[in-house]
């Protein structure tokens, strides 16, 4: 699973704005398929090659809460900053957990 430990720096980016797209995509359709596993493995692999993706931590949060790892979902909704647009998702989420 991601490591919530990882130091994050925005200059860490090293993900292309393409390959970033189409592997969102393919764990959005993992997701759409139930395929939940999967599409924490491919949200991990953007955040591990852009930590700062903060989508890309509510999306593995909401998937690792659908397959029932609650630590590791609070960990990566908890990862996302207050001035983040999904900052009020992952709250949301939070709040559904306990």
């Amino acid at each position: 699973m991601f490591n919530a430990s990882t130091s994050y720096n925005k200059s860490h980016n090293v993900l292309g704005f393409e390959t970033n797209q189409s592997l969102h995509a393919y764990a959005v359709e993992a997701t759409e398929n139930g395929r939940w596993e999967v599409a924490c493995a491919v949200y991990e692999k953007i955040l591990n090659l852009n930590p700062t993706d903060n989508k890309a931590l509510l999306l593995l949060g909401q998937n690792a809460n659908r397959m029932g790892a609650q630590q590791t979902a609070l960990k990566s909704f908890l990862l996302i900053p207050r001035n983040d647009p999904h900052y009020f998702d992952a709250q949301l989420e939070v709040g559904r957990i306990f």
